[in-house]
């Protein structure tokens, strides 16, 4: 079993890392400990992180639990989520190849439509986006500009318990840099960039800090401007550079500690976006040719306003943290109608439905009858899923925790959500010469659709240490929400066979538990044992779709259990960390996307699947100055255990059988960094850094056989990045892709015929990126 083979490999893994040390270390710098490491900021293994609702060093957590710095994130390059999501194994970002502003983020394989996955923290805020008209809020992410954060922590594996539903494969959470009451300080970088196929990018960036009030208020805050350079070429328009890109924004923080044992502290952020169009292609053009034939625009644009306020008071027995939040997200999107509802309008037979009931027949439709449906049908093409979305969250929490060192570390707490989003879905003309949508709106059909969600959440946390090294973990969740859905058909359209009618609505609501159990034992002072079990939750729901049978309206909440074992080493005095974690998850009732005829796209109950898996992550500092960074995820089983199949449901390539492997999810991901810093003289510092991330072969469907099953190949991306640093002043030049990679992460298959083309929409990591960034602080 994969747990067993983890604890005999152990020592083995240890040897060979001291051995790879030694060959790389010149002998004389063995005698110098944790003296010759490098700055604590970039030492990862330094890092407090509160993962865990306590402090701890990243190497004294027991879990699986990557942090990256707010140093690393800026030698990264980071300004999102996919600057760096590469480098922490087993996390995986998927773009949506027809929807711009669309993305999944999964952990461990835990890869699904429906509610995210993937908890999503943004300082004390947990966000999550919009049902819309998919019941699909784990599709779309919210990525907000990633400029003076203090360090991103990914918990790995089901955090049911301290974070609730939607961590059923693990946790992401940003901290940002918080305001300091008795100094003021700021940087601001510019940053200038050209893509090749493409055309120019940069971006301004700040953060400045002022107490207020010495040692009692401080406010911190930050703003930022960027564009994106495109690199998509539209064919049909004949426009270059279609993705071209533009956001703003900015964030305050004010902080107010009046004693040493309270604070009090509230957040404002704000950030638009814009994207021009997709920034997907069609490879009928070329391997690697970058240009589409779409015959619509599909830009996007959102405005995301979050606002939190925490409070911590520390009593001599407990501390209590409050969070309140409040957020909204507005989003209007596009979607191609013309690729999707062509192939179904030119093969549509005489005994179709919709051309008996265009034509106020019950019998098959005469020849003429069907010229006429189809004629109809295509006159409303080109056309777009023209969609604005609406999006409201309240959460509150409060949380009580042991203090001080005790043979006993508790938290118990409680929670409560209330969402409500909404969305206005149109098929709507678009303009054939210019792919433009036309304004005022010229529909085919119009419909709307509102989800309301509430959750109610109690747990508790114990960690019990009754010998020395010692620490046994439980803890538990109670979970209570309700869903309801309410939609309703304004506009009849035929062709996507929903008619006007009345307003419906489905309440569907479930309480139940999660738990968690582990042991860890420190070996050695340096040296981390640990073996926990864990559960976690989505919640159900209910599709409105036209005509939808009964049975296929609610969908029951998915659940899985964890099972992991690792180890954690500090060696050579600090010089060395080596880590290691086995997991195996089975996962049940999983809420998933399926077909119903004519071609709408729902959420059902529908499979189970094992996930079984290896992480590892190592960090050498052989030398002054230099540090050498590893992780890889191998994931060699990730099958479905029952097939995804149920009544009324048309079975597709998502809906798979006993063996086909999870989508999206690769075997093998790994990465590799070098970081080197040197004098140049006594006021000058110098560094150079490589990363190479790789990522593994996978699918973008079960079923091998599905005529839509396309494979994503494996690709490596090389990124590189020089500079030197005077003070407070600094000087880089980067280099992103430097193989000019093509890097599939994701891609849809459909079989068209002309004018409307498009066999494989793939979309693809950046083209090779030169720039220089330049920075000041005071």
């Amino acid at each position: 079993m994969i747990m067993l083979k983890l604890l005999t490999d152990i020592s083995c893994a240890k040897g060979l890392l001291l051995a790879a040390t030694a060959l790389t270390m010149p002998t004389h710098l063995f005698a110098q400990g944790a003296d010759v490491a490098s700055s604590p900021a970039d030492n990862a293994d330094d890092i407090v992180v509160t993962a865990l609702r306590r402090d701890q060093r990243v190497q004294d957590v027991p879990a699986s639990i990557t942090a990256i710095s707010g140093a690393t994130l800026s030698k990264l390059g980071a300004k999102d989520f996919l600057d760096f999501y590469r480098a922490v194994p087993s996390l995986q970002i998927t773009a949506n190849p027809v929807t711009p502003g669309a993305s999944r983020i999964s952990i461990r394989g835990v890869f699904a439509a429906g509610e995210s996955t993937v908890g999503l923290y943004y300082g004390d805020t947990p966000v999550t986006g919009p049902s819309g008209n998919l019941a699909d809020p784990g599709g779309q992410v919210p990525n907000l500009n990633l400029f003076d954060v203090a360090r991103v922590e990914v918990l790995r594996g089901p955090q049911g318990t301290l974070y609730g539903a939607g961590s059923v494969g693990g946790t992401i959470r940003v901290i940002f840099e918080q305001p300091k009451v008795n100094v003021t300080e700021g940087h601001v970088e510019a940053q200038g960039s050209t893509t090749q196929h493409g055309g120019l990018g940069g971006s301004l960036r700040g953060a400045l800090n002022i107490p207020v009030i010495a040692d009692i208020l401080a406010l911190r805050v930050v703003g930022f401007a960027e564009r994106t350079a495109g690199y998509v070429d539209n064919v049909r328009f004949n426009q270059k550079n279609i993705n071209t890109g533009t956001a703003s924004g900015g964030r305050a923080i004010l902080a107010f500690t009046p004693t040493d044992n309270f604070d009090l502290t509230g957040t404002a952020i704000y950030q638009e976006s814009h994207q021009n169009d997709n920034a997907t292609w069609f490879q009928l053009y070329g391997k690697q040719s970058y240009k589409t034939d779409s015959p619509i625009k599909v830009p996007y644009d959102d405005k995301m306003r979050v606002y939190t306020v925490t409070s911590n008071w520390i009593l001599p027995f407990v501390k209590i943290t409050g969070t309140a939040s409040h957020y909204k997200w507005n989003i209007v999107r596009e979607g191609d109608g013309t690729v999707a509802l062509y192939p179904s309008i030119i093969g549509t037979a005489a005994s179709s439905p919709l051309c008996k009931i265009y034509n106020g027949i019950s019998e098959n439709c005469t020849t003429a009858q069907l010229t006429s449906y189809k004629n109809y049908a295509l006159s409303t093409l080109p056309a777009s899923f023209h969609a604005p979305i609406r999006e409201k969250v309240d959460n509150q929490e409060l949380r009580f925790a042991s203090v001080g060192k005790s043979w006993l570390d508790w938290t118990v707490g409680v929670f409560h959500e209330k969402r409500a989003d909404s969305i206005d879905n149109y098929l709507a003309k678009v303009d054939a010469a210019t792919g433009v949508l036309i304004e005022p709106l010229q529909s085919s059909s119009y419909r709307v659709i509102g989800t309301d969600f509430s959750q109610f959440s109690q747990f508790a946390e114990l960690s019990a240490h009754p010998l020395t090294g010692i620490t046994v973990t439980g803890g538990a969740r109670h979970f209570k929400y309700t869903k309801t859905v309410s939609g309703q058909v304004l506009q009849t359209g035929i062709v996507l066979g929903s008619f006007a009618g009345p307003q419906t609505s489905v309440r569907q609501s479930e309480s139940g538990w999660v738990g968690k159990a582990g042991i860890s034992y420190n070996l050695e002072k340096d040296i981390l044992l640990y073996a926990q079990w864990a559960q976690g939750f989505r919640p159900g729901g209910a599709n409105n779709v036209p005509n939808l049978a009964q049975t296929l309206v609610p969908y029951a909440s998915d659940s899985l259990e964890s099972y992991e074992a690792g180890v954690k080493t500090t060696l050579l005095g600090g010089m060395a960390t080596f880590n290691l974690a086995a997991f195996q998850i089975d996962w049940s009732n999983i809420q998933s996307a399926a077909i119903v005829l004519p071609a709408f796209r729902i959420i059902t109950n529908a499979g189970d699947a094992r996930i079984q898996g290896i992480e590892m992550e190592a960090t050498v500092r052989p030398i002054i100055g230099l540090q050498l960074n590893t992780g890889m995820s191998y994931i060699p089983s990730a099958k479905l255990t029952s097939a995804q199949t149920g009544s009324g449901i048309v079975t597709t390539g998502q809906s798979g059988l006993v063996g086909d492997r999870l989508p999206y999810t690769a075997k093998f991901t790994g990465n590799f960094s070098a970081d080197y810093s040197w004098e140049v003289n006594s006021s000058i510092m110098a560094f150079v850094r490589g990363d190479l991330n790789y990522h593994g072969k996978s699918a973008n469907e079960f079923r091998p056989t599905y005529v839509n099953y396309e494979t994503l190949a494996g690709f490596a991306e090389l990124n590189a990045k020089i500079g030197m640093n005077k003070g407070k002043w600094g000087a880089y030049l980067f280099v992103n892709n430097v193989t000019n990679e093509i890097g599939a992460v994701g891609v849809q298959s459909i079989v068209t015929a002309a004018p409307y083309q498009a066999e494989r929409i793939i979309g693809t990591i950046r083209p090779r990126t030169f720039g220089i960034n330049l920075s000041a602080g005071f």
